[in-house]
């Protein structure tokens, strides 16, 4: 998580506009609660793929990001 954090703070012309408001919610995601853990971090992977489909985050961010929250969700 620090390293994607780190990559959308010094390169944000990478990674999109989009992912700067997200980035609080990236940091603080391992304090939250387990049982709340899965509802935020879907919600944040939400988040940055709605940034795709509107142009604010790159397609190369989202799969860092999904990378990166996806221990937190639940396996199927």
């Amino acid at each position: 998580m620090d390293a994607a954090i780190a990559l959308a703070t010094r390169r944000p012309e990478l990674v999109g506009l989009g992912v700067a408001p997200l980035l609080g919610d990236c940091s603080g995601l391992a304090s939250v609660p387990a049982e709340l853990q899965r509802a935020d971090a879907q919600a944040l992977l939400d988040q940055v793929i709605a940034g795709v489909e509107d142009g604010t985050v790159s397609g190369p961010y989202c799969n860092v990001a999904d990378h990166v929250l996806r221990p937190y969700l639940p396996t199927t």
